[in-house]
């Protein structure tokens, strides 16, 4: 879970916010996808998996909320 935190982490980092919000989810779907394609077999893979959705989530919301200078209920509406 740490090295799939770090790749997210480093995709949506500030210093790529000149990337578009469609190349930061591109980018995402690629590094999660391969992950949860890795880990699909393991004896619980929905708990990582939910947990990661979760962390994604919210650290997507506020990485928009940041860069478009919104509050969190807005990027809710948004995006």
């Amino acid at each position: 879970m740490e090295s799939i935190r770090h790749k997210v982490r480093a995709a949506l980092d500030p210093s790529t916010h000149g990337d578009s919000v469609r190349t930061k989810i591109l980018g995402l779907n690629r590094i999660i996808g391969g992950w949860c394609r890795y880990y699909q077999t393991t004896s619980s893979p929905s708990q990582y998996f939910g947990k990661l959705h979760h962390e994604v989530f919210w650290f997507m919301a506020h990485r928009l909320g940041w860069k478009y200078q919104v509050s969190l209920p807005e990027v809710m509406r948004g995006f």
